[in-house]
């Protein structure tokens, strides 16, 4: 069948340089999947048993990570496990193992030895792994994976779940336990909430303000952060929101941990390090999806100098449900980007404040398909990368690019164009660059929230 089209007049793309769209479906098709599959919420009868789960388990965001080292390694094949999670989601419950690894490692043939007690009988028992890197398309000239191991959890499984699973490695001669999490609800499911990679020094003040009181007026009140080692008043500014209900900070040495070991076993150049920081991200976004899961039905994944807002000023969730709604069997809903690029200049409006970047850097271009940016369903999203959804369980299809002037779009501030793009690109983008049109209705109500959050914290 033909992929569905995004349609835009094609004169307008012309004129904007931009004709490449039009190549790019509306939909991201899963050619083995012709039958229509029934929400996966049907399958709630055949979740992970309650009595399998350690009396341990704590709801997410207020675990002791206290038991946990920061990695869990096999030092002679450069192999380091981060975390393994109960996937209860589907038909067959599943442990997704996450970890990085060497490119140039190519093993198969894992196994997962699990146990389980019940009264005085254990039982244990192996099962085989299936192997895949979670995306190594991108950075293509990276030299480590984040990788994912997946073991059925069988029928076998009597009593208690031993909370911790041990990866044997083909040669059986090496072996690594990895600590399992087991997901809970905590109170009432949430309808959506940010996830953002983990995050490093310190950021500019009044901007992590302005993007999280941004968000909040389009109805985003749950921000899941990942701290790698922030400092200053980033960190004070995030511990504020986290003390109102806001802020889920999750520490996440792990980055340090994989950057410092692929330094000291080779000699690694900054792009080769950029290479490792992208693909650990993806390490913590999976983390993100697992731990939260079931707390969320929704996530979206942004960076901290991206907005997600819709297009008219309803709440996100809503321009969501309807996208949702339109399209039952999508498992993630793919946003287009406006750019926002210093070279475009400021508005030329003296009552916006100094302290509101985004405001004033609100010219941008129109939407493109160039690093779009999705909301994930989190019933359905199996793995991803920073864009879209890569595989999704039972699903026809992975994503959908969602009409902008109908459900809203991404707005990514970049600093300079020229840094970020070549010439001939920058001079496309740059050329429909107009005063953003959905920009202006959060501005008087950003700049007072912004402005007390600054005096109440003494940051003015």
């Amino acid at each position: 069948m033909k992929h569905p089209k995004l349609l835009i007049p094609a004169a307008l793309l012309s004129a904007l340089g931009l004709l490449w769209i039009m190549e790019r479906p509306l939909i991201g098709w899963n050619p083995d999947k012709t039958q229509r599959s029934q929400d996966l919420r049907s399958h709630m009868d055949l979740r992970t048993p309650d009595k399998w789960k350690p009396a341990w388990s704590q709801p997410p965001g207020v675990q002791n990570l206290s038991r946990y080292q920061i990695l869990y390694p096999v030092e002679a094949l450069q192999l380091y496990f981060y975390r393994a999670f109960v996937d209860d989601r589907f038909e067959r419950s599943v442990l997704r193992i996450f970890g990085m690894q060497p490119k140039a490692l190519n093993l198969t043939g894992y196994r997962c030895q699990l146990s389980s007690v019940e009264g005085a009988v254990k039982v244990t028992w192996e099962v085989v792994a299936r192997w895949q890197y979670v995306d190594d398309s991108w950075p293509h000239w990276s030299t480590w994976y984040a990788l994912m191991l997946e073991c059925t959890l069988t029928d076998r499984i009597h009593g208690v779940l031993n909370p911790e699973v041990t990866v044997v490695l083909p040669d059986r001669s090496q072996r690594v336990k990895v600590p399992i999490e087991f997901p809970e609800p905590s109170g009432s499911r949430g309808s959506l909430a940010i996830c953002v990679k983990p995050l490093t020094g310190q950021f500019h003040t009044s901007r992590i303000l302005e993007w999280i009181e941004t968000q909040r007026l389009a109805g985003v009140h749950d921000f899941i952060l990942y701290d790698t080692d922030l400092f200053g008043a980033s960190r004070f500014v995030l511990e504020y929101y986290q003390s109102l209900g806001h802020v889920t900070s999750i520490s996440f040495p792990y980055l340090t941990a994989i950057l410092e070991r692929a330094e000291r076993n080779s000699s690694i150049t900054p792009q080769e390090r950029y290479a490792v920081y992208q693909q650990t991200y993806l390490v913590a976004l999976h983390d993100c999806l697992y731990r939260f899961h079931k707390l969320y039905d929704y996530l979206v994944v942004i960076d901290v100098d991206e907005l997600l807002l819709p297009a008219s000023k309803e709440p996100l969730i809503n321009s969501v449900r309807r996208a949702h709604v339109a399209h039952p069997e999508a498992a993630s809903f793919l946003f287009l980007t406006s750019w926002h690029f210093e070279e475009s200049g400021e508005v030329k409006n003296p009552a916006i404040p100094d302290y509101l970047y985004m405001q004033r850097y609100a010219i941008g271009s129109l939407p493109i398909d160039n690093q779009p940016k999705s909301i994930h369903v989190t019933n359905r999203t199996v793995t991803f990368n920073f864009h879209v959804a890569i595989t999704a369980s039972e699903q026809e299809y992975t994503y959908v690019i969602l009409p902008w002037m109908e459900y809203g779009y991404l707005h990514h501030y970049r600093g300079l164009c020229k840094v970020k793009f070549a010439p001939q690109v920058c001079s496309d983008i740059l050329h429909t660059a107009r005063e953003d049109p959905v920009l202006p209705a959060y501005r008087q109500e950003v700049s007072r929230r912004v402005r007390q959050v600054l005096t109440h914290l003494q940051l003015t």
